[in-house]
Formats: structure tokens, C-alpha cells, sequence
């Protein structure tokens, strides 16, 4: 971590791991915290990355579990939770076989689970598997990327993998196939939105062509400024089409 990084951590605590990663990052806590009220309920991170949003989350009053395969980011995110104040945990948990996990059945009032789905095969059973987490009543939160994105880069314009390797083994998603996922499993399909449009695209961009070049601590210090583009631009103009589908649904 660079130091102006560390820097923003100890003065922002938390809500600097927001800042941390990519625009993208920022514009799916956007679209969460705005349909998430601060509240003292369950809620579980499938796919939780290094912890920033389960971290973020515990900030809101929330008594967070994430759950991620093991490795370097399930250990930053442990690490970050003991030096937040808040109620974090993490444990390591392959998405695929979350089913298995008889003891978080029917246990949370919010699962979320963001740019996860699209690394598996069987995105049928990850569904079922929220399902299964969930209460009834419960809501799900998931993003993934939008079938109809404009690659950023060569990564994003495929080929995609065959084979569960840890990178996507689909472009995304329809509004369509979502909702039928979500209605096989059991949920109720609340709201279907989007999120990080060209202003957050452009400054992502940019982001990724620097840090190929200087290294990504240099290219994210550098880019920093331009974060303001997307709060000014998103969502008045969508020329180009959103990267990430985000749904709402309720467990029935």
C-alpha cells in the first residue's frame, strides 16, 4: 500500500477501502448503501474479496460474515477488520459448495454478493445457495457484469474461460437471465439497476493503461483526482452502456 493510501485509511478508516480499488469499486457501494439502511441485522458477503464491503457494512451496524476463497485477500480483510471498529468476521468458503454449510441455513437477513457469479459454471446452484442463506424476507444484493458492456480492456473482451479458474467464464448478464436465476431459487425479483457508466468506465480505463506501465500504487495516486468525473457525469448520460446489472430480490 502506498502511502498516500495508508494515509487515507487511518483518516478515513473504513470508507477509504472504497477508494482503495477501481472506480468500479465505489460505484457498487453507491448503489448498495442507497437501498441499505443502517440497521443491527445478519448479513453475509459471498465472494467477499478482501473485505471491503462486509468491513463497510459492520460501519452501518451490521453484524457481517464474508466468505471468500482462501488467500492473500481473505487475509487483508482479516487483517482490516481487527484494526476497524465494527462487528467483521471472515471465513474461508468455496462459493461453489455453499450449500454444504448447513449451519448458515435460513440464518441472515441480507446476503450480498457482488462481481462474483460470473467466475462459475454452475450459477444456478451460487443462486440457490443465497437463496439458502437467506431468511424469508431476506434480501439479496448482487452485481455482476452487464452482458451488453464495451470492453475496457483485453481482459474484459475475452475469450472467456471454460474452466473455473479464477477469471470470468461469462461476459454477464441480461436483465432476463438474472430474474430467471433469481425466480429458480426461490427470490423475488424487487428492482433491476445498473451502475458505472462512461464517466466511471473512462477514469477505470485510464487506471489499468497506467498501472501496466508505472505499477498500480503510481496509477492509482495519479488517477485519484479524476474520481470526481463520475459523480459529475454518471447517471446523466448513458452513451455507453453500464458495466455492472445489480438486483434486488427478496427471499419468498
Amino acid at each position: 500500500m502506498s502511502t498516500l493510501q495508508a494515509n487515507l485509511v487511518r483518516l478515513l478508516g473504513p470508507r477509504a477501502l472504497l477508494l482503495l480499488g477501481d472506480t468500479l469499486v465505489l460505484d457498487r457501494w453507491r448503489w448498495l448503501q442507497s437501498r441499505l439502511a443502517p440497521a443491527s441485522s445478519l448479513l453475509i458477503d459471498v465472494g467477499c474479496g478482501n473485505g471491503w464491503l462486509a468491513i463497510n457494512c459492520a460501519r452501518l451496524g451490521y453484524r457481517t460474515l464474508g466468505v471468500g476463497w482462501e488467500g492473500p485477500d481473505l487475509q487483508k480483510a482479516r487483517q482490516r477488520a481487527a484494526g476497524f471498529a465494527g462487528d467483521a468476521r471472515f471465513e474461508v468458503q468455496d462459493v461453489r459448495t455453499l450449500s454444504t454449510r448447513h449451519d448458515l441455513k435460513e440464518s441472515f437477513d441480507v446476503a450480498t454478493c457482488f462481481e462474483t457469479i460470473e467466475h462459475v459454471l454452475d450459477d444456478a446452484q451460487v443462486m440457490r445457495s443465497l437463496a439458502m442463506v437467506l431468511r424469508s424476507g431476506g434480501r439479496l444484493f448482487l452485481t455482476t457484469p452487464n452482458e451488453d458492456y464495451i470492453p475496457m480492456d483485453a481482459g474484459d473482451a475475452g475469450p472467456f474461460s471454460d474452466i473455473e479458474d479464477g477469471q470470468h467464464v461469462r461476459k454477464g448478464y441480461t436483465a432476463e437471465q438474472l430474474s430467471y436465476l433469481a425466480e429458480q431459487a426461490g427470490l423475488a425479483v424487487v428492482e433491476i439497476g445498473f451502475c458505472s457508466g462512461r464517466g466511471s468506465q473512462t477514469v477505470t480505463t485510464i487506471l489499468r493503461r497506467l498501472a501496466r506501465s508505472i505499477g498500480y500504487g503510481p496509477a492509482w495516486a495519479l488517477t485519484l483526482p479524476l474520481r470526481l468525473i463520475p459523480l459529475l457525469l454518471d447517471n446523466r448520460t448513458q452513451v455507453r452502456p453500464p458495466y455492472s446489472i445489480c438486483i434486488l430480490a427478496t427471499k419468498i
